[in-house]
């Protein structure tokens, strides 16, 4: 089954002096030299795409990669959300890229684990 919406968020991990200098950067909203993650989940959490970049790509930059590529290969996916660091040129059709928690700009997301019901039997 195709997911509708999903959630876009990154990760910032440091890199070994090991690893190529062209692959990696820093990023100075977390003080870290190395790549950034940029997952892409459904609503259930599952994942469905990574990309990994030098830690200095922006969050827009590597979602104008992640995104149309996950649109192409998701065709029903209607609903992005994503934090503040996805903005800017992205949003060109802002009805499907939210990037505040639902319930407004105060309110922060809280995953809520619900018990997984058996199927209802006839009988």
């Amino acid at each position: 089954m195709e997911p509708s919406a999903v959630v876009v968020d990154r990760q910032s991990v440091k890199a070994d002096a090991t690893v190529a200098l062209v692959s990696r950067g820093y990023d100075a909203g977390k003080k870290i030299n190395g790549r950034k993650r940029h997952v892409l989940t459904d609503t259930l959490g599952l994942l469905l795409a990574v990309l990994v970049t030098p830690a200095s790509t922006t969050d827009r930059d590597a979602a104008r990669i992640l995104l149309p590529a996950a649109k192409k290969h998701f065709r029903r996916l209607a609903r992005i959300w994503a934090d503040g660091g996805y903005t800017g040129h992205l949003t060109a059709r802002p009805h499907q890229l939210r990037t505040r928690p639902p319930g407004g700009p105060g309110r922060r997301f809280s995953a809520r684990l619900r018990p997984r019901r058996a199927p209802a039997t006839n009988g």
